[in-house]
């Protein structure tokens, strides 16, 4: 299970409670998606709301293209959600995971969110981007600039070379994805 592998992670990211933002990937239905949000909590010991960003995946292993379609039309909504949480006070620290597919409708939103109000990135704290079905090279040309563009929010990226659904997104769009690891896995200063 993925959410095991980010909990192994060090920890000492999370240690000012704040709200934790879970959005998640493909082939997820609500409920499963809220267990997965439910249980990330969990496991990270988070003391601080829990908030789950549900987009409209059929949660359907043969509906990948019906879920990229509405990943497409799901990143306005996923920068006002963004923005909500980046203006819930001073010094409340946000903290994002994003989840397979659900990292192009968080890296698009946040992208928004920060050429609309780019002082909002203080309050990201911290963004993981797990396993992420984004193409590489999309993901160098259009987002590291505008994601990275200072130390805030930090962005951790967990990719593995085993993760059979990026494997198959890789053949799919004809291009390496973000979350693909191994020897050519991206790295990005």
């Amino acid at each position: 299970d993925w959410s095991s592998d980010v909990c192994s992670s060090d920890l000492s990211a999370f240690e000012k409670p704040g709200v934790l933002l879970f959005v998640h990937g493909f082939n997820n239905s609500f409920a499963e998606a809220a267990q997965r949000a439910a249980q990330l909590a969990y496991d990270l010991a988070f003391t601080g709301p829990t908030v789950l960003y549900s987009w409209p995946s059929d949660g359907q292993l043969l509906a990948y293209m019906k879920d990229e379609e509405d990943a497409r039309n799901a990143w306005r909504q996923m920068a006002d959600v963004l923005d909500q949480l980046s203006r819930l006070g001073r010094g409340v620290p946000v903290y994002v995971v994003a989840h397979s597919m659900g990292n192009r409708i968080l890296t698009q939103g946040l992208a928004e969110l920060l050429r609309r109000r780019p002082n909002a990135r203080d309050a990201f704290r911290q963004v993981v981007l797990a396993s992420p079905d984004i193409g590489r090279e999309e993901f160098r040309q259009r987002w590291v600039f505008e994601l990275a563009a200072s130390n805030t929010p930090r962005f951790t990226l967990y990719a593995s070379d085993q993760d059979l659904p990026v494997s198959v997104s890789a053949w799919l769009h004809g291009e390496p994805r973000l979350g693909s690891g191994g020897p050519g896995i991206a790295a990005f200063n």
